[in-house]
């Protein structure tokens, strides 16, 4: 039977071949997020370039129809 030394001496082993691995895992995880992060900074880049452009083309479209309403002498649409 094992006695608490025997244990303590099994786990102090255990721990020192285990504490390199961690670290290890710990840095390539954060590098994992490093990379994470800045795929989500390029989406968020893009997406705000296709946001603007289409909003730039509801307001010029909504220009053109006032225009064409006002030369026409039609009633604005409320919607």
């Amino acid at each position: 039977m094992l006695t608490q030394s025997d244990l303590q001496a099994i786990a102090k082993i255990i721990d020192e071949k285990i504490s390199p691995l961690e670290t290890k895992l710990t840095k390539k995880i954060s590098a994992q997020g490093k990379k994470t992060d800045r795929g989500f900074k390029s989406v968020n880049k893009k997406l705000d370039v296709i946001i603007n452009y289409f909003d730039n083309q509801d307001i010029d479209t909504r220009k053109r129809l006032n225009r064409i309403e006002l030369h026409l002498g039609l009633i604005p649409l409320n919607s």
